[in-house]
Protein backbone atom coordinates (compact mmCIF):
# COMPACT_ATOMS: atom_id res chain seq x y z
CA UNK A 1 0.00 0.00 0.00
CA UNK A 2 1.73 3.11 -0.86
CA UNK A 3 2.09 6.26 1.84
CA UNK A 4 -0.66 8.57 2.10
CA UNK A 5 -0.19 11.94 0.88
CA UNK A 6 -0.77 13.75 4.28
CA UNK A 7 -0.55 13.20 7.98
CA UNK A 8 -2.40 15.27 10.41
CA UNK A 9 -0.40 15.29 13.09
CA UNK A 10 -2.43 16.18 17.01
CA UNK A 11 -0.56 16.77 19.56
CA UNK A 12 -2.39 16.49 22.74
CA UNK A 13 -2.07 16.22 27.03
CA UNK A 14 -4.63 15.96 29.13
CA UNK A 15 -7.86 18.03 27.08
CA UNK A 16 -9.66 14.98 25.85
CA UNK A 17 -12.52 17.62 26.58
CA UNK A 18 -11.07 19.09 23.25
CA UNK A 19 -9.67 16.46 21.14
CA UNK A 20 -13.33 14.08 21.01
CA UNK A 21 -14.67 17.14 18.70
CA UNK A 22 -11.79 17.90 17.02
CA UNK A 23 -11.00 14.46 15.86
CA UNK A 24 -15.08 13.65 15.05
CA UNK A 25 -14.08 16.83 13.03
CA UNK A 26 -10.86 15.85 11.40
CA UNK A 27 -12.84 12.04 10.84
CA UNK A 28 -15.60 13.15 8.82
CA UNK A 29 -13.85 15.63 6.23
CA UNK A 30 -10.81 12.75 6.20
CA UNK A 31 -13.84 9.67 5.33
CA UNK A 32 -14.77 12.27 2.04
CA UNK A 33 -11.44 11.89 0.55
CA UNK A 34 -10.04 9.32 -1.30
CA UNK A 35 -9.06 6.03 0.52
CA UNK A 36 -5.92 6.06 2.51
CA UNK A 37 -4.86 9.42 0.65
CA UNK A 38 -5.02 10.90 4.54
CA UNK A 39 -4.06 9.50 7.59
CA UNK A 40 -4.88 11.55 11.18
CA UNK A 41 -2.66 10.52 13.80
CA UNK A 42 -2.72 11.48 17.85
CA UNK A 43 0.38 11.98 19.16
CA UNK A 44 -0.44 11.25 23.35
CA UNK A 45 1.75 13.47 25.65
CA UNK A 46 1.49 10.67 28.18
CA UNK A 47 -2.30 11.89 29.28
CA UNK A 48 -3.99 10.51 32.49
CA UNK A 49 -7.02 11.35 31.30
CA UNK A 50 -9.41 8.95 29.03
CA UNK A 51 -8.05 10.45 25.86
CA UNK A 52 -6.61 7.27 25.23
CA UNK A 53 -10.21 5.30 25.15
CA UNK A 54 -11.74 8.18 23.15
CA UNK A 55 -9.24 7.22 20.11
CA UNK A 56 -9.76 3.74 20.72
CA UNK A 57 -13.32 4.37 20.86
CA UNK A 58 -13.69 6.18 17.01
CA UNK A 59 -10.50 4.44 15.55
CA UNK A 60 -12.65 0.91 15.91
CA UNK A 61 -14.68 2.43 12.68
CA UNK A 62 -11.74 4.45 10.68
CA UNK A 63 -8.58 2.77 9.84
CA UNK A 64 -7.15 6.11 9.08
CA UNK A 65 -6.99 7.42 12.57
CA UNK A 66 -3.72 6.29 14.40
CA UNK A 67 -2.57 6.66 18.03
CA UNK A 68 0.50 6.74 20.24
CA UNK A 69 0.73 7.18 23.76
CA UNK A 70 4.60 8.47 24.71
CA UNK A 71 6.35 6.51 27.61
CA UNK A 72 7.01 9.66 29.60
CA UNK A 73 6.24 13.04 29.27
CA UNK A 74 7.76 15.97 27.78
CA UNK A 75 7.81 19.37 29.04
CA UNK A 76 6.76 21.20 25.66
CA UNK A 77 4.22 20.71 23.29
CA UNK A 78 7.22 21.06 20.31
CA UNK A 79 8.80 17.80 22.22
CA UNK A 80 5.63 16.25 21.52
CA UNK A 81 5.47 16.81 18.06
CA UNK A 82 9.20 16.05 16.68
CA UNK A 83 9.07 12.72 18.77
CA UNK A 84 6.09 11.33 16.99
CA UNK A 85 7.20 12.63 13.33
CA UNK A 86 9.29 9.45 12.51
CA UNK A 87 5.39 7.56 13.23
CA UNK A 88 3.77 9.49 10.49
CA UNK A 89 3.60 7.91 6.80
CA UNK A 90 2.33 10.80 4.82
CA UNK A 91 4.56 12.53 2.66
CA UNK A 92 3.31 15.66 4.26
CA UNK A 93 2.48 16.11 7.60
CA UNK A 94 -0.07 19.06 9.51
CA UNK A 95 0.62 19.88 12.74
CA UNK A 96 -2.68 20.83 14.23
CA UNK A 97 -3.54 21.97 18.09
CA UNK A 98 -6.12 20.02 19.40
CA UNK A 99 -8.23 22.74 20.48
CA UNK A 100 -8.35 24.59 17.42
CA UNK A 101 -10.49 24.09 15.10
CA UNK A 102 -10.28 23.66 11.46
CA UNK A 103 -12.76 25.67 8.57
CA UNK A 104 -14.70 23.66 6.29
CA UNK A 105 -12.99 22.44 3.32
CA UNK A 106 -9.68 23.21 4.67
CA UNK A 107 -8.40 19.35 5.43
CA UNK A 108 -9.59 19.24 0.97
CA UNK A 109 -7.77 22.34 0.38
CA UNK A 110 -4.48 21.44 1.99
CA UNK A 111 -4.74 17.84 0.78
CA UNK A 112 -5.08 19.37 -2.84
CA UNK A 113 -1.89 21.77 -2.42
CA UNK A 114 0.12 18.44 -0.90
CA UNK A 115 -1.17 16.37 -4.09
CA UNK A 116 0.77 18.67 -6.62
CA UNK A 117 3.84 18.54 -4.64
CA UNK A 118 5.08 21.63 -5.75
CA UNK A 119 6.18 22.97 -1.99
CA UNK A 120 7.96 21.68 0.64
CA UNK A 121 6.42 24.18 3.41
CA UNK A 122 2.95 25.88 3.57
CA UNK A 123 2.21 28.51 6.06
CA UNK A 124 -1.55 29.06 6.89
CA UNK A 125 -3.33 32.38 7.78
CA UNK A 126 -5.33 32.00 11.27
CA UNK A 127 -8.29 33.59 12.93
CA UNK A 128 -8.27 34.23 16.79
CA UNK A 129 -11.35 33.48 18.80
CA UNK A 130 -11.40 34.23 22.71
CA UNK A 131 -12.14 31.02 24.19
CA UNK A 132 -15.68 32.15 25.03
CA UNK A 133 -16.20 31.68 20.77
CA UNK A 134 -15.86 35.72 20.10
CA UNK A 135 -14.43 36.53 17.06
CA UNK A 136 -11.30 38.82 18.08
CA UNK A 137 -9.04 39.02 15.09
CA UNK A 138 -10.84 37.22 11.28
CA UNK A 139 -6.80 37.43 9.85
CA UNK A 140 -3.79 37.37 12.04
CA UNK A 141 -1.76 38.05 8.85
CA UNK A 142 -4.12 41.26 7.17
CA UNK A 143 -4.08 40.81 3.46
CA UNK A 144 -2.56 44.44 2.64
CA UNK A 145 0.61 42.96 4.98
CA UNK A 146 0.93 39.81 2.69
CA UNK A 147 0.46 41.25 -0.96
CA UNK A 148 4.08 42.09 -0.89
CA UNK A 149 4.82 38.69 -0.53
CA UNK A 150 1.78 36.95 -2.58
CA UNK A 151 3.32 39.33 -5.95
CA UNK A 152 6.09 37.75 -5.74
CA UNK A 153 6.41 34.80 -8.55
CA UNK A 154 8.11 32.24 -6.29
CA UNK A 155 9.68 32.53 -2.86
CA UNK A 156 10.75 30.52 0.18
CA UNK A 157 10.53 29.75 3.70
CA UNK A 158 12.74 32.32 4.56
CA UNK A 159 11.35 34.89 2.46
CA UNK A 160 8.30 34.13 4.62
CA UNK A 161 9.95 35.05 7.74
CA UNK A 162 11.59 37.87 6.64
CA UNK A 163 8.03 38.84 5.49
CA UNK A 164 5.91 37.48 8.78
CA UNK A 165 8.10 36.54 11.46
CA UNK A 166 10.27 34.35 13.33
CA UNK A 167 8.32 34.55 16.35
CA UNK A 168 4.58 35.29 14.98
CA UNK A 169 2.07 33.26 12.59
CA UNK A 170 5.09 30.36 11.90
CA UNK A 171 4.89 29.40 15.84
CA UNK A 172 0.88 28.53 15.45
CA UNK A 173 0.92 25.17 16.02
CA UNK A 174 -1.76 24.79 13.47
CA UNK A 175 -0.09 26.99 10.98
CA UNK A 176 2.42 24.45 9.48
CA UNK A 177 2.32 22.06 6.60
CA UNK A 178 5.75 20.68 5.39
CA UNK A 179 7.55 17.66 4.10
CA UNK A 180 7.92 14.79 6.39
CA UNK A 181 11.70 13.75 5.10
CA UNK A 182 13.51 17.16 5.92
CA UNK A 183 12.12 17.35 9.34
CA UNK A 184 12.71 13.89 9.96
CA UNK A 185 16.15 14.32 9.44
CA UNK A 186 16.81 17.35 10.80
CA UNK A 187 19.04 17.67 13.83
CA UNK A 188 15.67 17.79 16.20
CA UNK A 189 17.75 17.24 19.33
CA UNK A 190 20.08 20.02 19.06
CA UNK A 191 17.13 22.86 18.93
CA UNK A 192 15.24 21.37 21.57
CA UNK A 193 18.07 21.82 24.19
CA UNK A 194 18.76 25.04 23.13
CA UNK A 195 15.03 26.33 23.50
CA UNK A 196 12.26 23.79 23.73
CA UNK A 197 9.28 26.82 23.10
CA UNK A 198 10.04 28.06 19.31
CA UNK A 199 12.01 25.06 18.68
CA UNK A 200 9.52 24.04 16.03
CA UNK A 201 9.83 27.11 14.00
CA UNK A 202 13.96 27.09 14.32
CA UNK A 203 13.74 23.52 13.00
CA UNK A 204 11.15 24.66 10.31
CA UNK A 205 13.45 27.32 8.67
CA UNK A 206 16.76 25.06 8.90
CA UNK A 207 15.27 22.28 6.83
CA UNK A 208 13.32 24.46 4.14
CA UNK A 209 15.27 27.88 4.17
CA UNK A 210 16.02 27.44 0.65
CA UNK A 211 13.05 25.07 -0.23
CA UNK A 212 10.01 25.81 -2.73
CA UNK A 213 7.48 27.40 0.26
CA UNK A 214 3.84 28.86 -0.06
CA UNK A 215 1.49 30.79 2.19
CA UNK A 216 -1.96 30.86 2.18
CA UNK A 217 -3.63 33.61 2.37
CA UNK A 218 -7.04 32.40 3.65
CA UNK A 219 -7.33 31.63 7.12
CA UNK A 220 -7.66 28.11 7.19
CA UNK A 221 -8.09 27.71 10.95
CA UNK A 222 -9.88 28.82 13.85
CA UNK A 223 -7.25 29.18 16.82
CA UNK A 224 -9.11 29.55 20.54
CA UNK A 225 -7.24 32.01 23.06
CA UNK A 226 -7.14 35.25 25.41
CA UNK A 227 -5.01 38.04 25.96
CA UNK A 228 -2.24 36.63 27.94
CA UNK A 229 -2.89 33.25 27.88
CA UNK A 230 0.20 32.13 25.46
CA UNK A 231 2.06 33.90 28.31
CA UNK A 232 0.71 31.76 30.84
CA UNK A 233 1.58 28.71 28.74
CA UNK A 234 5.19 29.21 28.19
CA UNK A 235 5.47 30.89 31.95
CA UNK A 236 3.96 27.14 32.81
CA UNK A 237 7.18 25.47 30.66
CA UNK A 238 9.68 27.66 32.11
CA UNK A 239 8.89 26.87 35.26
CA UNK A 240 8.75 23.13 34.09
CA UNK A 241 12.16 23.59 32.23
CA UNK A 242 13.79 26.29 35.19
CA UNK A 243 13.80 28.56 32.69
CA UNK A 244 13.68 32.33 33.31
CA UNK A 245 9.83 33.54 32.79
CA UNK A 246 10.66 35.53 29.36
CA UNK A 247 13.75 32.80 28.68
CA UNK A 248 11.60 32.08 25.70
CA UNK A 249 11.43 35.34 23.69
CA UNK A 250 14.93 36.54 25.10
CA UNK A 251 17.78 34.31 25.50
CA UNK A 252 16.27 31.12 24.27
CA UNK A 253 15.47 32.90 20.99
CA UNK A 254 18.35 34.36 20.85
CA UNK A 255 19.86 31.34 20.99
CA UNK A 256 17.78 29.98 18.04
CA UNK A 257 18.79 32.85 15.93
CA UNK A 258 22.01 32.86 16.41
CA UNK A 259 22.24 29.17 15.45
CA UNK A 260 19.85 29.78 12.22
CA UNK A 261 22.16 32.97 11.35
CA UNK A 262 19.09 35.34 11.02
CA UNK A 263 19.47 38.83 10.98
CA UNK A 264 17.73 40.14 13.31
CA UNK A 265 17.48 43.75 11.32
CA UNK A 266 15.81 42.14 8.02
CA UNK A 267 13.15 40.28 10.05
CA UNK A 268 10.24 42.28 10.34
CA UNK A 269 7.49 40.61 13.46
CA UNK A 270 3.63 41.07 11.29
CA UNK A 271 0.29 40.86 13.66
CA UNK A 272 -3.34 42.39 13.35
CA UNK A 273 -2.40 45.52 14.56
CA UNK A 274 1.22 46.07 12.54
CA UNK A 275 4.31 45.20 12.04
CA UNK A 276 7.50 45.26 14.71
CA UNK A 277 11.19 44.28 13.50
CA UNK A 278 12.06 41.43 15.44
CA UNK A 279 15.41 43.11 17.35
CA UNK A 280 12.36 45.34 18.61
CA UNK A 281 10.41 42.89 19.83
CA UNK A 282 13.45 41.11 21.49
CA UNK A 283 14.62 44.17 23.55
CA UNK A 284 11.18 44.63 24.77
CA UNK A 285 11.15 41.16 25.98
CA UNK A 286 14.46 41.72 27.47
CA UNK A 287 12.79 44.55 29.38
CA UNK A 288 10.09 42.74 31.07
CA UNK A 289 12.32 39.72 31.99
CA UNK A 290 14.38 42.75 33.99
CA UNK A 291 11.31 44.48 35.41
CA UNK A 292 10.06 40.80 36.09
CA UNK A 293 13.14 40.36 38.17
CA UNK A 294 12.52 43.38 39.85
CA UNK A 295 9.12 43.06 41.37
CA UNK A 296 10.01 39.73 42.27
CA UNK A 297 13.86 40.15 43.32
CA UNK A 298 14.04 35.84 42.75
CA UNK A 299 17.69 35.45 41.93
CA UNK A 300 16.81 32.71 39.33
CA UNK A 301 14.81 35.54 37.47
CA UNK A 302 18.26 37.50 37.09
CA UNK A 303 19.56 38.46 33.56
CA UNK A 304 23.52 37.47 33.87
CA UNK A 305 26.24 38.54 32.00
CA UNK A 306 26.43 34.86 30.17
CA UNK A 307 22.30 35.51 29.22
CA UNK A 308 23.46 39.33 27.47
CA UNK A 309 26.24 37.54 25.97
CA UNK A 310 24.17 35.50 23.99
CA UNK A 311 21.44 38.18 23.42
CA UNK A 312 24.60 40.35 22.21
CA UNK A 313 25.40 37.79 19.60
CA UNK A 314 22.12 37.36 18.33
CA UNK A 315 22.55 41.08 17.70
CA UNK A 316 25.53 40.90 15.58
CA UNK A 317 24.34 42.10 12.66
CA UNK A 318 21.94 44.86 14.53
CA UNK A 319 22.07 48.34 13.56
CA UNK A 320 23.75 51.12 15.64
CA UNK A 321 20.14 51.97 17.10
CA UNK A 322 19.22 48.47 18.25
CA UNK A 323 23.27 48.29 19.61
CA UNK A 324 22.50 51.78 21.46
CA UNK A 325 19.62 50.09 23.06
CA UNK A 326 21.35 46.81 23.86
CA UNK A 327 24.39 48.76 25.52
CA UNK A 328 21.85 51.14 27.97
CA UNK A 329 20.40 47.43 29.12
CA UNK A 330 23.89 46.08 29.76
CA UNK A 331 24.50 48.98 32.01
CA UNK A 332 21.26 47.88 34.32
CA UNK A 333 22.14 44.64 34.24
CA UNK A 334 25.65 45.75 35.60
CA UNK A 335 24.05 48.13 38.03
CA UNK A 336 21.36 45.02 39.11
CA UNK A 337 24.65 42.60 39.94
CA UNK A 338 25.09 42.56 43.18
CA UNK A 339 21.62 42.18 44.18
CA UNK A 340 20.96 39.79 41.09
CA UNK A 341 23.74 37.63 42.06
CA UNK A 342 24.78 37.86 45.65
CA UNK A 343 26.40 34.28 46.25
CA UNK A 344 28.98 35.37 43.25
CA UNK A 345 32.71 36.46 45.22
CA UNK A 346 32.55 40.01 42.88
CA UNK A 347 29.48 40.39 45.11
CA UNK A 348 30.98 40.05 48.58
CA UNK A 349 32.66 43.44 48.59
CA UNK A 350 29.38 45.33 47.77
CA UNK A 351 28.04 44.02 50.00
CA UNK A 352 30.97 44.48 52.59
CA UNK A 353 30.43 48.23 52.09
CA UNK A 354 26.77 48.22 52.50
CA UNK A 355 27.28 46.46 55.65
CA UNK A 356 28.81 49.86 57.26
CA UNK A 357 25.43 51.60 56.06
CA UNK A 358 22.24 51.91 58.25
CA UNK A 359 19.53 49.31 57.38
CA UNK A 360 17.68 52.84 56.67
CA UNK A 361 20.50 54.32 54.15
CA UNK A 362 20.95 50.89 52.70
CA UNK A 363 17.22 50.22 51.96
CA UNK A 364 17.22 53.77 50.63
CA UNK A 365 20.18 53.12 48.91
CA UNK A 366 18.73 49.51 47.29
CA UNK A 367 15.34 51.67 46.63
CA UNK A 368 17.11 54.35 44.39
CA UNK A 369 19.34 51.66 42.36
CA UNK A 370 15.99 49.97 41.71
CA UNK A 371 14.61 53.01 40.27
CA UNK A 372 17.11 53.66 38.52
CA UNK A 373 17.10 50.17 36.50
CA UNK A 374 13.34 50.85 36.22
CA UNK A 375 14.06 53.84 34.70
CA UNK A 376 16.82 52.55 32.48
CA UNK A 377 14.29 49.97 30.96
CA UNK A 378 11.27 52.31 30.55
CA UNK A 379 13.91 54.58 28.63
CA UNK A 380 14.59 51.91 26.11
CA UNK A 381 10.80 50.78 26.46
CA UNK A 382 9.80 54.06 24.93
CA UNK A 383 11.87 53.70 21.95
CA UNK A 384 10.72 50.77 20.89
CA UNK A 385 7.22 51.38 18.54
CA UNK A 386 5.65 49.44 16.23
CA UNK A 387 5.97 50.40 11.88
CA UNK A 388 8.64 52.54 12.00
CA UNK A 389 8.85 55.42 9.98
CA UNK A 390 12.08 56.84 8.06
CA UNK A 391 13.06 60.32 8.70
CA UNK A 392 15.20 61.66 5.46
CA UNK A 393 15.12 65.62 7.10
CA UNK A 394 15.36 67.12 9.92
CA UNK A 395 11.64 68.21 11.41
CA UNK A 396 11.34 70.57 13.72
CA UNK A 397 8.27 69.90 16.40
CA UNK A 398 7.77 72.37 19.56
CA UNK A 399 11.46 73.69 20.12
CA UNK A 400 13.23 69.74 19.18
CA UNK A 401 14.60 68.69 16.04
CA UNK A 402 14.00 65.18 14.77
CA UNK A 403 16.40 63.43 12.59
CA UNK A 404 18.15 60.08 11.51
CA UNK A 405 22.34 59.79 12.68
CA UNK A 406 23.79 56.99 12.22
CA UNK A 407 20.72 54.81 11.93
CA UNK A 408 19.16 56.58 15.12
CA UNK A 409 15.97 58.63 15.38
CA UNK A 410 17.19 61.19 18.04
CA UNK A 411 14.87 64.18 18.88
CA UNK A 412 16.68 67.04 20.82
CA UNK A 413 16.19 70.46 21.94
CA UNK A 414 18.77 73.44 21.84
CA UNK A 415 22.59 73.11 22.92
CA UNK A 416 21.77 69.09 23.05
CA UNK A 417 22.91 68.45 20.13
CA UNK A 418 24.58 65.03 19.46
CA UNK A 419 28.27 66.02 19.08
CA UNK A 420 30.48 64.45 16.56
CA UNK A 421 31.34 61.54 15.41
CA UNK A 422 28.45 60.53 17.03
CA UNK A 423 29.60 57.04 17.81
CA UNK A 424 28.04 57.15 21.46
CA UNK A 425 24.72 58.63 20.91
CA UNK A 426 22.92 58.43 24.31
CA UNK A 427 19.60 59.83 25.87
CA UNK A 428 19.60 62.79 28.23
CA UNK A 429 15.97 62.74 29.12
CA UNK A 430 13.75 65.37 28.82
CA UNK A 431 16.43 67.28 26.79
CA UNK A 432 17.51 64.79 24.12
CA UNK A 433 15.50 62.05 23.38
CA UNK A 434 15.94 58.19 21.15
CA UNK A 435 13.14 57.28 19.15
CA UNK A 436 11.91 54.86 16.67
CA UNK A 437 9.27 56.65 14.54
CA UNK A 438 8.40 60.37 14.29
CA UNK A 439 4.82 59.47 15.87
CA UNK A 440 6.79 58.25 18.55
CA UNK A 441 9.03 61.52 18.85
CA UNK A 442 6.45 63.79 18.97
CA UNK A 443 4.28 61.67 21.36
CA UNK A 444 7.31 61.64 23.47
CA UNK A 445 7.71 65.35 23.15
CA UNK A 446 3.81 66.43 23.38
CA UNK A 447 4.18 64.52 26.78
CA UNK A 448 7.17 66.45 27.86
CA UNK A 449 5.22 69.90 27.02
CA UNK A 450 2.38 68.99 29.03
CA UNK A 451 4.44 68.19 31.82
CA UNK A 452 5.82 71.42 31.88
CA UNK A 453 2.90 73.52 31.25
CA UNK A 454 1.47 71.57 34.71
CA UNK A 455 4.34 72.53 36.43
Amino acid sequence: MSEPVLTILVPTYNRSVFLRSMILDLVKAVHALPSGSVEIFVSDNNSNDDTESIIAEISEKYSFLKYHKHEKHYHSGEENIFYAIHLCSGQYVWTVSDDDKLVDGAVEYIYNVCKKDLYDFMLINVSHYSTNGNLRVFSYIPHESAKPLLSRPSYNLLDIIEAFGFLGLITSISSAVFRRDPVKNSNIEEYLALSPIYSHAAIYIDAFKHRPSIYIDKPLVMVFDDEGLALEKIAFVSARTKTKRFYSWTVGACKLIERLGICVERVQEAGPHGRAYLADLIISMVCDQLDYWLTTQQPSEALTAEDFSVIARAFATASPRHLFLLQRLEKAIFLARPYAMPTESSSASFFKGMSTLSDQASAKFKDVLFETIRSISSEVKGALVANPAPVNETLNYKGYKIQIINDILVAYSRGHEPTVPYNNIYEHFPYRLICQSVENAMKRIDDISALVENV
